[in-house]
């Protein structure tokens, strides 16, 4: 593979014509990474807009690096890995990596400047894609993005609508297949139990979309699974924090955290009608509250840390939201204590009275 064709230092005159680049930070994902840039090989571009793919390696064990480069060849894509060792902060510092490597890094205490022709690689960046390396954009999905940020100035950032793979049935995998024991495992195929779970989390997704959709739109989260940036709107953000890059690690929820930032920033955050993402469901209901206890926790940390001095036009919606939530549990926890909870009688001596200890 010629990673010429990405190094920033060494770009070609030709590659200064308006690009989107996309940032997807993979940690141990070899299984999942090629199917991830067959979706970006997929995609239609607009006219005279080039597509440059930054993935990061992040502190990966496995052959992730490697079956990167493969598929950059088998798709056509002009990819850089960023490989990272000793990354504490995980998604947000493999973001930033990328982040740092076309913007500079402000925390170089030799103040390195960017050369001429970074610079002008820099300005050609007309738009950023967020994605995760375990989903995959449907076709023409990207130029959807494209349209609907290039709407308006004013727009920082439009999200594609999330879709749950459904698992193929269990029953169509042929037991002779010597690869079954590792398909299953993979989430591919499943049984009915498998499927029915996949079908409520996207029937739970589908819900909470269609809601935002009928308020006008706008939503409270950009999802890491596949947002398209305005780069002037990310460059604000971190001027305006004092940031050595958009994403931080001071919440658990790091895109709603970035989300706020941004309408705070009067910058608008919205839903694309047109562009639709496929992710990965959760596959046991544990790891299912697992992943909304982190964002429920991470919902209301944002919304009482005064620290972090962020705002949000659906606090309201948020607020009542969590109310309903805690009213739900409590009445659920009192019809299960009351359940539980017996009563019966007991005789004292001496005057006969009686009365009664839960038992």
């Amino acid at each position: 593979m010629n990673n010429q064709r990405v190094v920033t230092g060494s770009i070609r005159a030709s590659y200064m014509r308006p690009r989107i680049v996309a940032f997807i930070p993979a940690h141990n994902e070899e299984k999942s990474i090629r199917d991830c840039l067959a979706g970006l090989g997929d995609q239609l571009l607009p006219n005279n807009v080039e597509l440059d793919v930054f993935v990061i390696a992040d502190n990966c064990t496995d052959r992730t690096k490697e079956k990167v480069e493969l598929a950059g060849d088998e798709f056509d894509l002009n990819v850089k890995v960023l490989v990272t060792e000793g990354n504490k902060q995980r998604k947000v510092g493999a973001l930033n990596t990328a982040w740092k490597k076309i913007y500079g890094d402000t925390l170089d205490l030799y103040n390195t400047m960017l050369t001429k022709y970074q610079q002008l690689y820099k300005e050609s960046i007309k738009a950023i894609l967020g994605m995760d390396a375990d989903s995959r954009l449907a076709s023409k999905a990207l130029i959807n993005l494209w349209e609907d940020l290039m709407t308006s100035r004013n727009i920082g950032g439009v999200m594609a609508k999330y879709t749950m793979r459904m698992p193929k049935k269990k029953g169509s995998l042929s037991k002779d297949d010597v690869h079954y024991e590792e398909k299953l495992a993979s989430g591919e195929y499943g049984g009915p139990i498998a499927r029915w779970w996949t079908h409520q989390q996207k029937q739970d997704m589908a819900s909470w979309l269609l809601d935002l959709q009928y308020h006008g739109g706008s939503t409270y989260v950009l999802g890491g699974q596949a947002t398209l940036f305005r780069p002037e709107a990310l460059q604000n953000i971190v001027e305006e924090n004092k940031l050595d890059g958009p994403w931080q690690n001071d919440s658990d929820v790091e895109d709603m955290l970035l989300t706020w930032q941004l309408q705070k920033s009067n910058w608008k955050t919205l839903i694309s009608p047109g562009a639709r993402c496929f992710v990965d469901s959760m596959r046991s209901y544990h790891t299912y509250r697992e992943q909304r206890n982190k964002w429920k926790s991470g919902t209301v940390d944002l919304l009482t840390n005064g620290n972090l001095d962020v705002r949000t036009k659906h606090k309201g919606k948020l607020w009542r939201s969590q109310i309903k939530t805690c009213v739900i549990c409590s009445f659920a926890c009192c019809l299960f204590y009351c359940y539980r909870l017996r009563l019966r009688p007991i005789n004292f001596t001496g005057r006969g009275f009686g009365s009664f200890q839960l038992r």
